[in-house]
């Protein structure tokens, strides 16, 4: 089976006056590995795989992906200053 691999470059940006709060980069549609896309369970035995009726007291819906049965990964990449002041900045 094929798999999707992401790859994030990290690099500082070249024309930075201050910190910046971060950048967000979004990945997604993944299909959620809990409930394996569907949302949610239906606990009624082997009959549940059958039933999709959302008024069946048997169905549960995902903690994971809370009913949509897909996740998305942000990933925050923030940058701060790193190590000490430099010796003719010191005060």
């Amino acid at each position: 089976m094929s798999e999707k691999i992401y790859i994030l470059k990290i690099v500082p940006p070249e024309n930075m006056d201050k910190p910046k709060a971060g950048e967000v980069h979004k990945f997604a549609p993944y299909r959620c590995p809990h409930c394996h896309g569907e949302g949610g369970f239906n606990n009624s035995g082997w009959m549940g795989k059958f039933k999709k009726n959302m008024e069946d007291p048997d169905l549960e819906i995902c903690p994971v992906c809370k009913g949509t049965g897909q996740l998305e990964a942000n990933v925050v990449v923030g940058w701060v200053p790193a190590g000490e002041v430099k010796k003719p900045f010191k005060q």
